[in-house]
């Protein structure tokens, strides 16, 4: 075969040496030895993927402390990745803003009670949300509250502002 082109769909990550190679002496210190770095996204479809699930497509969606890690997959091969600057813990402290809780009280509303749709808040559901200083809690979750939570954190989240806009406020 002979031809006088060469093509390649190629996804290219690029990344700094010198973080790498102190990610790598860290370890090396701390008596590993690191016989090759991969890419976080790589490693998570390794661990949470099928090949079947893979090849018919899909988007791994790993949302860690301080980032959240994006792989999408297509016909078995990575399609694109990408790293915002959300995580778990920007989340939290948006719970103890939005609803004036103490932060370890939001981690664990987040945790026990999370939902990103308030339609999926069953309607006789109540969580009392306790306040600082020993006051009576101050809100019994139910579809309202879980609505104005999520508009709550909607608006006080810096990033959800610069991403989305400002929330549609009710009445308003």
């Amino acid at each position: 075969m002979t031809g006088t082109r060469l093509e390649a769909e190629v996804h290219i990550v690029t990344g700094a040496v010198a973080s790498a190679q102190n990610i790598i002496k860290c370890a090396n210190k701390a008596g590993l030895e690191v016989q090759d770095i991969v890419l976080q996204q790589l490693a998570s479809s390794e661990a949470c993927l099928t090949p079947e699930e893979r090849e018919l497509g899909c988007i791994l969606v790993d949302i860690g402390g301080g980032t959240t890690d994006i792989a999408v997959f297509v016909e078995g091969s990575i399609y694109h990745t990408s790293v915002l600057a959300v995580g778990g813990d920007m989340l939290t402290n948006d719970i103890a803003i939005g609803l004036r809780t103490p932060r370890p009280e939001a981690e664990s509303i987040k945790r026990k009670f999370g939902c990103a749709l308030a339609s999926l808040v069953k309607p006789d559901e109540k969580i009392e949300v306790p306040s600082v200083g020993g006051r009576r809690p101050a809100c019994s979750r139910d579809r309202r509250c879980a609505r104005s939570s999520s508009l709550a954190w909607r608006s006080s989240s810096p990033w959800w502002t610069a991403t989305f806009g400002a929330p549609d406020m009710p009445g308003a």
